[in-house]
């Protein structure tokens, strides 16, 4: 077991210890020549190790390999192998010496007598170290590996920079005398993963954090790789796409990877592969996968990742000799370190008691060489009287004057005087090394009697080495990978996509980028079906119609919020594709809803890609939140609002954070004209949001229900209360940035206010929210919008006003100034007697609001699966009481349901 596990305090297994000692011992120092590898394992043969010759060369190989350790401890000279598992040349080939890292931190101190224990050797003719006083924690450096009976170990290398990063931090907390309490958390972003020699990328720092907490966790290494475009061979043709690796992950076979990947493309399991070379040399790995011209890139660096060692995983397991080389076990990262120090700080007080007792026998002995400095002439009178060297030191040593009983070490000084320095500058010397000696042996008493001072000496010792052995990171981290496991959503292009959601609770998605709608069409004109609806188009009624048209990337997340309150998600790359002819699928197929929401979605709300909802897509464990989403913060229950007209109770809870920080939020909107603003965080860090349920957004009152959702930002300080007066066409408080909120209402009014603190305070999930505006007699909500604070300080920008019948227009939106919540609107628009001739039984009312751009383009869907996209630029721009031009010839009976702004193409 001694001999297969590494001991924690130094990281070296026995044999690698002896092999560093023979090399010290022979005087290979960094600063010397090389000697032949043969030398060094006759010497460890001889003297420490009766093994095989084979086992201790190539025990001293690895330690050379820069491609194995992270900070090689032996430098050497000649063959010692490659990435291509080529083995190292014979020893009486290759030559070595200790390389600087293993003389500053691990031999410095192993003359010193008493700074560590030594033992006899297998024959007791030599004394050998049973541990060198380390000064870096050598194993986490770079990593160990082992077999022992029941029982391996398999430590990463990591970074020393790093790693003297986080000793300083628990060094300052043990010199302030507050203990060795560094949280996990600070170690993580000290040490936040593995580096191993071989660069590559580390997918993620899930596995890294639990290897580090827990001493077990398998970290995923992926190959460094890039996309270049290669000229065509002699001129000719067209230039051809390739994939270059320029780093493998560790312990990668170089040879054997290619030979995986060619036998991948003779037996056609790997695809749009034209041609494969070898162009490493002594500057780097690089190696050419050329593609074939209809190959994707992305897809074939997928399935080189799936199918080839480029992603690999190290099943990483902290286990050494620990308590004093004595007892195996596992261990953190935090007890690693640790137990560190703790070896450190016994070495560090050993070596200070040794040079504190060197100093004072020192200093006694200047004492006694200036004492007969001062009496040189008796003295030098004595010696000449004595017959012997004996005699003189006897009568050196006795009390009679003139030096009255010198020691036996300070006669011998004083016997083996020159007579050159019985000059006075020689005692102007040793003065100055009397008190020289006398502040070392009070510094030294010091780091002895105050457990302070030496782990300061110990910080500064570390300092120093990370000055000088310190290298920048070779594995760089790709966050927001956990696992580095390939998804189908890795084979996706993130291209831009609408989806269409029906009454009948169908869904699907159809692509903007090619097919149908990828070009705009003139204004007014009808359009194409989108849609295939349950019913003819002739009767009197359809059975089925176009409740939500969203356009959105294939990869942002899908918010469903139903007339319930309740918030559901998934992915938009997840809803299947259609044609703009087919049905879609039903809803429950993705969301497993209760039947009764499924025709009552009254939102679907698209989040960019980069959302935290990518990382919540995963969680299937819905404990934390009771299963189904219904469970509520008991603090946010007791501030549910009493049923009450006018405003809400002024007792909500506020969920808790920074009100300076920027964040989202989800705004709703409800029938009876209530709005609250609830972070997003509260469903995106549930997965309850994403399971089988969904989660609880809001609190109804009697015959209420949720008629729109948007999400909207605040950024900074929340705006002041406003008064009656408009704020102007920027809209918004002059510390801070915050969204505004647009309501319109069937008969044409509209309000503009701000989602700030002072209007619409943010609640938690079971608040009812507050009173957002007040309606007419007859009058109801129609739409509303958000508006980003970006957008309202652009002059430039309009509000799009579209009504059931297909009539719209553009008006600026610094017309529609901002106004406190609560207050009856303004004039939006006016409406003719009928649209376009066909009797509406109710008249025509306000459809849809939209903040948007000239440039901008839109799409419109209708009741009857119509769908038409063109320009907004296409729309003119007319004051708030113009009725507007027609923008989409209807069908009979239709009406428009939806307006979608395009989001803009990926660059």
């Amino acid at each position: 077991m001694g001999r297969a596990l590494p001991d924690l305090r130094d990281g070296l297994k026995p044999v690698h210890r002896r092999i560093l000692f023979a090399m010290h011992e022979l005087g290979l120092r960094p600063s010397g020549g090389y000697r032949k590898c043969a030398r060094v394992v006759g010497e460890v043969l001889g003297k420490f190790h009766p093994h095989g010759d084979l086992s201790v060369y190539e025990a001293l190989v690895r330690m050379a390999q820069d491609f194995v350790m992270q900070a090689p401890l032996v430098s050497g000279h000649g063959n010692f192998g490659s990435l291509d598992n080529d083995p190292p040349a014979a020893m009486r080939y290759t030559e070595c010496k200790l390389a600087a890292l293993a003389s500053a931190a691990l031999l410095a101190d192993v003359d010193l007598p008493g700074t560590v224990d030594f033992a006899d050797n297998f024959d007791g003719n030599e004394r050998e170290p049973v541990i060198l006083p380390a000064r870096l924690p050598l194993l986490l450096v770079n990593g160990a590996q082992g077999i022992a009976v029941g029982m391996a170990t398999n430590v990463p290398p990591h970074n020393l920079g790093e790693l003297c990063a986080a000793l300083d931090e628990m060094l300052d907390h043990r010199i302030r005398g507050e203990g060795t309490d560094v949280s996990e958390g600070r170690l993580l972003e000290l040490v936040p993963a593995p580096d191993f020699p071989t660069g590559g990328l580390i997918m993620g720092l899930e596995g890294a954090a639990k290897l580090f907490s827990e001493g077990r966790g398998s970290v995923v290494l992926r190959a460094k790789t890039s996309f270049e475009t290669l000229a065509s061979r002699g001129g000719r043709g067209q230039a051809r796409e390739a994939i270059v690796v320029h780093e493998v992950p560790y312990q990668c076979n170089k040879a054997s990877l290619l030979e995986r990947i060619a036998e991948l493309v003779n037996d056609k399991k790997l695809l749009g592969v034209a041609d494969l070379r070898d162009e490493s040399d002594r500057d780097g790995v690089r190696v050419v996968i050329e593609l074939k011209r209809d190959a994707v890139p992305a897809v074939v660096l997928n399935n080189l990742f799936q199918k080839t060692p480029l992603q690999t995983s190290f099943p990483g397991n902290f286990l050494a000799l620990r308590h004093g080389g004595t007892v195996p076990g596992r261990f953190t990262l935090s007890e690693a370190l640790c137990e560190f120090l703790d070896f450190r700080f016994e070495t560090v007080r050993r070596r200070a008691l040794t040079k504190r007792a060197s100093a004072s026998q020192r200093a006694h002995v200047v004492e006694g060489l200036l004492l007969a400095i001062g009496q040189i002439d008796g003295v030098i009178s004595i010696i000449r009287k004595e017959p012997s060297r004996a005699a003189a030191r006897a009568r050196l040593m006795s009390p009679e004057p003139p030096l009255q009983g010198l020691s036996f070490n300070q006669s011998e000084a004083v016997l083996g005087l020159q007579l050159g320095r019985l000059t006075s500058l020689d005692e102007v010397a040793l003065v100055q090394e009397k008190e020289t000696l006398a502040k070392d042996m009070a510094y030294w008493t010091q780091v002895l009697e105050d457990d302070a001072s030496a782990w300061v000496e110990i910080r500064d010792e570390t300092k120093v080495l990370k000055e000088k052995f310190a290298v920048p990171r070779r594995s760089k981290i790709e966050l927001g990978e956990s696992s580095g496991k390939l998804a189908e959503e890795d084979l996706i292009d993130n291209s831009r996509s609408v989806i269409v959601v029906t009454k009948a609770g169908y869904i699907k998605r159809m692509p903007l980028d090619t097919g149908d709608f990828s070009e705009s069409q003139g204004r007014g004109t009808r359009g194409k079906a989108g849609a295939k609806l349950s019913g003819a188009a002739k009767t009197d009624a359809y059975s089925d119609e176009v409740r939500h048209f969203v356009a959105c990337k294939d990869h942002d997340s899908l918010l469903f919020v139903s007339k319930q309150g309740r918030v559901h998600g998934v992915k938009a790359w997840q809803v299947p594709l259609a044609s703009r002819t087919a049905k879609g699928v039903p809803l429950p197929t993705l969301l497993p809803f209760l039947s009764r929401e499924m025709s009552d979605m009254v939102a679907v709300l698209p989040l960019e890609s980069q959302s935290k909802a990518q990382n919540v897509f995963a969680e299937e464990n819905t404990e934390e939140t009771g299963g189904d989403g219904d469970d509520l913060d008991e603090a946010e229950g007791e501030a549910v609002e009493a049923e009450a007209e006018g405003e809400a109770v002024e007792g909500e809870v506020l969920l808790p954070g920074d009100p300076s920080s920027s964040s989202k939020y989800l705004v709703m909107v409800t029938k009876l004209g209530w709005i609250k603003r609830t972070p997003l965080e509260a469903f995106l860090s549930s997965a309850a949001t994403f399971g089988k349920r969904g989660l609880g957004a809001i609190t109804l009152g009697a015959g209420d229900e949720v008629r729109w959702a948007r999400v909207c930002e605040t950024t900074g300080k929340a705006g002041e209360d406003m008064g009656d007066e408009e704020k102007g066409a920027e809209g918004k408080a002059e510390e801070g940035s915050v969204d505004f909120v647009v309501l319109g209402t069937r008969a044409g009014y509209a309000t503009r206010f701000e989602l700030s603190d002072a209007q619409v305070r943010p609640t938690g999930r079971s608040s009812r929210g507050v009173r957002a505006l007040k309606l007419r007699e007859g009058d109801e909500i129609a739409d509303m919008d958000v508006i980003p604070a970006e957008v309202a300080a652009d002059p430039a920008a309009d509000l799009l006003v579209v009504t059931r019948g297909g009539m719209g227009k553009r008006v600026a939106l610094s017309d529609f100034g901002a106004k406190r919540r609560g207050g009856l609107g303004m004039i939006a628009t006016k409406f003719k007697a009928n649209k376009g001739g066909k009797a509406f039984e109710d008249g025509d009312g306000l459809a849809c609001l939209r903040a948007c751009f000239e440039a901008d383009e839109i799409m419109l869907s209708t009741t009857s699966g119509v769908i038409v996209r063109q320009k907004v630029g296409n729309i003119p721009r007319q004051g708030r009481a113009a009725t507007g031009v027609r923008v989409q010839r209807l069908d009979e009976r239709a009406t428009i349901t939806e307006v979608a702004l395009v989001p803009e193409a990926a660059e």
